[in-house]
This record gives structure tokens, C-alpha cells and sequence, in this order.
């Protein structure tokens, strides 16, 4: 089960920076980080940490998730290949 939390706000940190966003009439939020340096971590998969910043419940703790991004290499070239039938 999930909640669906219209206008709230959450923050992302990553490599050090930390962003906000508002979530939408739906609940989704959307983040999009420039990152001043590249990422040296030869790591594709990076950790991102999400936590709600609005308080929701009386006495709530802010509650944190730990998301996995995949971060492809420099080297890497993307193709869509659309075929119909």
C-alpha cells in the first residue's frame, strides 16, 4: 500500500549536494541535480538519500529512503530502435 501526499516537500542529497522539490497533486516529485565536478565513483550505481521534509504526523521522525541510480559512463551512446508491426 502506498500513500499518494500532494504538496509536501522532500529533499535529495547526492555527491554532496542536498535539493527540494514540492510533490504534486499525485504525490510524485522530480529532481534534477547539476553537479559541479563528475562523478569519480567508477561505481555505476550511485546511492541517493530521500526524506520526506514536510511533517506529516504529529511527532514524526522524517522518514529517509536510500534510492539506487544507475549513473552510465562518459563512454556510453543510447539508440531507440522502434519497430512496429
Amino acid at each position: 500500500m502506498t500513500w499518494q501526499i500532494p504538496e509536501v516537500m522532500v529533499e535529495a542529497s547526492f555527491n554532496g549536494i542536498t535539493q527540494s522539490a514540492t510533490t504534486d497533486d499525485k504525490g510524485y516529485y522530480e529532481f534534477r541535480m547539476e553537479l559541479p565536478d563528475p562523478i569519480t565513483d567508477p561505481n555505476p550505481w550511485q546511492n541517493v538519500e530521500v526524506k520526506l521534509a514536510s511533517r506529516v504526523i504529529k511527532n514524526q521522525s522524517p522518514p529517509v529512503v536510500h534510492c539506487h541510480l544507475f549513473v552510465p559512463s562518459e563512454n556510453v551512446e543510447f539508440r531507440c530502435d522502434l519497430r512496429y508491426r
